[in-house]
């Protein structure tokens, strides 16, 4: 039994009542078809967004600021210049004193106005997005990047231990709460369409079934999935007419999952419909399926391979696990056919009727082995 039971977190696993636990759903489709057979397997697309780009504040924004900088920096003390040499001034004496200061004043207007406006930027270099803030530059690689979220305070770029705001980029707070899109989500979309080229999974089976990194607000459209598929096969288990399907803790979950630093979320699609789920990270594959007009076409396998692929190329983790519900057969000889063994342990799944479900972990063959 592996050493790492523990990544499995238990308020961040609903199984029961959810496609997803890991297994329930997502198996089943999977394991009694043809279509499991080895395939060749697709050719992986190059990618083709550009790796030099930069983002910085909105045109209106440097426009303002050039407009300030313009004025407050050079018409100003121009002006003023020109009134002392014309003989033209109401200081008197003083008209030095105050051509000093009206010129401090611009020099400090011209240096606010480039610190805080025209250097900021998002810069990205081949794997590597910098984010440049007025005092201070961070360097995130597109291997560590986990999330690009918007946020009032500056566009959210995350790793699983660390996060940093790009002042440049900014949602206002109504634009939030109104779940209104504006050019921080434009920005957003094109960060994660980088990101997905450079993660970009490769596809499974013939080439139909075709897989995608979720992005933020999609919460609703995993749980519309997880639904499908939860009512498919787990309907023994869940009766709908006793136990209803919990649509609103499910899209809050997703949400929590999305927002999750640690957390991967792939979608499948096959001829660009939404087909599967599988949410995976920390050792640990955490909810798996696939809604029901798809099932048994190999989806499952899919993303179970790939959520796989992913966790297992870190030879420093010894072993994967995940949580099935013990009455899923399907899912636990899905499982099992891909190289997951069972354990004793078990624990009670969160959503009435609280079946039991046990946990299973498959070794990592890639590990770093300790040499003798």
């Amino acid at each position: 039994m592996p050493a790492n039971e523990e990544p499995q977190k238990t308020d961040t696993t609903p199984d029961d009542t959810t496609p997803d636990d890991t297994t329930p759903d997502v198996a089943t489709p999977d394991v009694a078809t043809s279509d499991d057979a080895p395939k060749e397997p697709a050719a992986e697309p190059a990618a083709t967004r550009p790796r030099r780009q930069v983002w910085r504040c909105s045109k209106l924004g440097l426009t303002v600021a050039i407009a300030f900088m313009v004025v407050t920096g050079l018409a100003i003390p121009g002006a003023a210049f020109y009134a002392f040499l014309s003989g033209y001034t109401a200081f008197g004496d003083q008209h030095v004193l105050v051509l000093g200061i009206l010129v401090g004043i611009a020099v400090l207007a011209l240096i606010l106005g480039w610190r805080f406006v025209l250097h900021p930027r998002i810069k990205l270099v081949d794997d590597v997005v910098r984010v440049i803030n007025p005092f201070h530059t961070r360097r995130m690689h597109l291997d560590d990047i986990t999330v690009f979220r918007p946020d009032p305070n500056g566009l959210i770029i995350g790793t699983a231990d660390d996060e940093v705001r790009a002042w440049c980029v900014q949602k206002s707070g109504r634009a939030i709460k109104h779940d209104q899109r504006t050019r921080s989500d434009q920005i957003c979309d094109e960060l994660w369409a980088i990101w997905e080229d450079y993660h970009r999974p490769t596809d499974q089976g013939d080439g139909s079934i075709r897989l995608r990194y979720a992005r933020a607000g999609e919460a609703k459209l995993l749980t519309d999935l997880e639904r499908s598929a939860n009512l498919a096969q787990l309907g023994h288990i869940f009766p709908a007419d006793e136990f209803p399907y919990p649509d609103a803790e499910i899209e809050q979950r997703w949400q929590q999952a999305l927002d999750d630093k640690v957390k991967l979320i792939m979608i499948a699609e096959i001829d660009g419909k939404p087909a599967g789920y599988v949410c995976f990270g920390d050792r640990t594959i955490f909810h798996l399926g696939v809604a029901e007009e798809h099932q048994r076409k190999g989806v499952g396998t899919s993303l179970l391979t790939a959520a796989e692929e992913e966790l297992m190329a870190d030879v420093s983790v010894p072993d994967i696990v995940l949580w099935v519900l013990e009455e899923n057969n399907v899912a636990r000889q899905l499982y099992s056919k891909h190289g997951w063994e069972e354990t004793d342990e078990v624990r009670r799944s969160e959503f009435a009727p609280h079946p039991q479900e046990l946990m299973m972990y498959r070794d990592n063959p890639h590990r770093a082995r300790r040499g003798r």
